[in-house]
């Protein structure tokens, strides 16, 4: 089961790769059909995170289970950005905002990166080291801390300035519990 999770792993890691390598450099002539394949792709490759999640969940290996939702937890704060990114470019073009619908992908990342941080209250198991749990547990701090300036930039873009300025304190906040 953990060999058919790790491949599961490797696939939706190899999808996400791609998703950026694609995406990045034709971000700015972006046609009508391009964010629609861009998240096709996205949960395409979450699809299989998810898929890799509930085979290491079955065979108890808490290490994998919190690997893959950290990747989950990336994956879908990588698509809010690609979402923001698109809205402002058709912003620039059609000269008018339009609306952006990241909330619910950022409010499942942090679910995730909670998940993560909230495994590891509990002793480690046999196939952890202290590196991994340092790796998992500073990964999914640094994507809490991602989600924060995230959601201070849709905020900010949206005329919000008062949810602006706490969400940037949450992330100042989270930064200085990291150091």
């Amino acid at each position: 089961i953990k060999t058919a999770a790790s491949l599961y792993q490797a696939l939706g890691s190899c999808t996400h790769a791609a998703i950026s390598q694609q995406s990045a450099p034709m971000m700015a002539a972006t046609g009508p059909a391009r964010p629609e394949a861009m998240e096709r792709e996205f949960q395409r490759a979450v699809d299989f995170f998810v898929q890799s999640r509930i085979l290491y969940q079955v065979s108890g290996d808490t290490r994998g289970e919190a690997a893959v939702r950290l990747e989950i937890a990336l994956a879908r704060l990588n698509l809010s950005t690609r979402r923001r990114q698109v809205a402002q470019a058709q912003a620039r073009t059609i000269g008018r905002e339009t609306a952006l619908t990241c909330a619910s992908l950022l409010a499942e990342a942090e679910e995730h990166c909670r998940q993560v941080l909230l495994s590891w209250h509990y002793p480690l198991d046999e196939t952890g080291t202290p590196a991994e749990l340092d790796t998992l547990i500073y990964g999914a701090l640094a994507c809490l801390i991602r989600i924060a300036v995230q959601r201070a930039l849709l905020a900010r873009l949206s005329g919000n300035a008062q949810t602006a300025q706490r969400e940037r304190g949450r992330a100042t906040h989270l930064c200085q519990q990291v150091l």
